[in-house]
Formats: C-alpha cells, sequence, structure tokens
C-alpha cells in the first residue's frame, strides 16, 4: 500500500475529521439524525437543568462525553470533510475501542477504498481509480487485483490503526476546549430523545446524550461526524480467503520530509502477481 495514501488519510484525522464507519460484510446504517430544540433553563455556573436532564457544566459535558466513548465498547463513525485539497471526503469507521477490530471505507471523487483489521492483520482494497492514482500498479496488476483485499504488513497494519475508533474521538476532543463554547449547555431532542448540546466558533460543536453523556455529532471547522451503534457494531469479520491476496511481504519505504508517516508499500509485492502466482492468505 502506497505511503501517498496513508499520509492523506492521516491528515483527514491529523485535522480532526472524525469520520469514518461501516463494517465490511455487517456494515451498520448510518446515523442522519438532526435534533431539535427544546425548553432548556441555564444553571448558575453553566450548567442547565430540563426535564430529568442533570445539570452540567460545558466542561464537565466536554471531558465526561470524551470518557464515556472511550469507555465503550464499540461504535459506528460517519461523516464528512474537506481536505487540504479542497475535496470532499466521505468516510465510514466501525471498530471495538480497544483496537482489536476495524473497518473504514472512504471516498472522494471517482476513488473508494477500505482498510480493515481482525485478529491483528491488517487488509485493504480500492477500485480501480484508487491504485490508478497511487500510480504504482500496472493495468494488468490492477486486474490481478481484481477487486479483492490486500494483506498488508505489520508496519501498515499500524497506520490504519491510526484512524481506528478510539484515535479518532481522541483527536477530534483534542480540538475542543470549554473555552470553545461559551457558558451554557442547551438540552434540546435528537431522534426524539434528551440531548446536551454545545455550539460554539469556528463551526464547533458537540451534542451528548443526557443519560449516559456517549455523543452523537461532533462538527469542526473541516468537517462533521455522527457517532451511533455505541457499543452495539455488528461482528467484523476477516475476508474470505479466496478473496485475499497476501502482500505482506513488501519492504518498508525509507521515510522522507514529504512523507512523515512513509511505510512499506504493497506494490512492492506486485511485479510478482499474476492470476496465477496471486495467493490467497
Amino acid at each position: 500500500m502506497p505511503t501517498k495514501r496513508f499520509v492523506a488519510i492521516v491528515s483527514l484525522v491529523a485535522l480532526a475529521v472524525p469520520v469514518i464507519a461501516g463494517c465490511s460484510a455487517t456494515s451498520q446504517p448510518t446515523s442522519q439524525n438532526t435534533g431539535s430544540s427544546t425548553a432548556a433553563t441555564t444553571s448558575p455556573g453553566g450548567g442547565v437543568s430540563s426535564g430529568s436532564a442533570a445539570a452540567i457544566t460545558v466542561g464537565a459535558l466536554l471531558s465526561g462525553s470524551q470518557d464515556a466513548a472511550l469507555a465503550a465498547s464499540s461504535v459506528h463513525l460517519s461523516g464528512t470533510r474537506t481536505d487540504s485539497s479542497q475535496r470532499s471526503v466521505g468516510f465510514e469507521v466501525s471498530g471495538t475501542l480497544d483496537k482489536s477490530v476495524m473497518h473504514g471505507s472512504y471516498s472522494y471523487d471517482d476513488i473508494s477504498y477500505e482498510v480493515l483489521v481482525v485478529d491483528g492483520v491488517g487488509y485493504e482494497r480500492g477500485n480501480d481509480a484508487y491504485w490508478k492514482d497511487e500510480g504504482k500498479l500496472s493495468t494488468d496488476e490492477i486486474a490481478t487485483i481484481g477487486g479483492r483485499w490486500l494483506r498488508v504488513n505489520d508496519s501498515l497494519r499500524d497506520q490504519i490503526l491510526q484512524m481506528s475508533p478510539p484515535e479518532i474521538i481522541r483527536i477530534a476532543y483534542s480540538t475542543m476546549s470549554a473555552a470553545d463554547f461559551g457558558s451554557s449547555v442547551t438540552v434540546t431532542t435528537d431522534a426524539d430523545a434528551p440531548v446536551y448540546s454545545l455550539g460554539g466558533g469556528e463551526r464547533k460543536s458537540l451534542i451528548a446524550r443526557t443519560g449516559d453523556l456517549l455523543p452523537v455529532r461532533v462538527t469542526t471547522a473541516g468537517g462533521s461526524m455522527n457517532l451511533d451503534t455505541w457499543n452495539a457494531v455488528a461482528p467484523i469479520s476477516a475476508p474470505p480467503a479466496d478473496q485475499i491476496i497476501d502482500a505482506s511481504s513488501a519492504t518498508p519505504a525509507p521515510a522522507d520530509s514529504a512523507s512523515p508517516s512513509a511505510s512499506a508499500s504493497p506494490s512492492a509485492a506486485m511485479p510478482s502477481l499474476s492470476p496465477a502466482a496471486s495467493a490467497s492468505a
């Protein structure tokens, strides 16, 4: 897997684009709920009380919702963001908060690709436009892949895990502070359920459930992300053996200033691939 792709992906995460999610063969539906406001009473010190929603300060909501998210077992993330090339990138990511399994899918322009980690093994696959964009695979090599998954080496697996749910959540929250949101928390409804809502400058916002503080939606200057299916993501499995090409023997590429996260490239293993030689893992 050529490094250019991963530099771009890590850039998305570094810019706090939470996003990503869907399970491979067991994908989760994307939540696109819109919240409607309800009356809320602001309490002294920036808390809020409304119905059964307990008073809470902005700082307590930010820290509490992050802690609740990271303590969950699994989640599905989805959203869009504008990258540094002003492209609209859609993403979906599902997985466990302990990073044992994850699946991510991404798309922009005519390019789409997926990454997967199961049982410590990393995989990726993309459409023809994705492989052509890398500029390292011939038409014959792309035809040999034929839409199958490439098994990648441990270095690239670790790069994939930089886009896992807990990492995305941590980065998203690192871009927000109580100073971004003023002094009060609002109670609204989302999917007919009460939620806490924070809105601030630079298009930042946070919506979290009132009961357990799990976040429902996060917005930053570069994009937005929905979080749903908490603790209930369907099992994520490895691809069938006949849908895997083992490219894990690719050697690491030297890092350089333009590619700080440069690593192994499965394309290095491509010359040996042919319809007869492409063995499943």
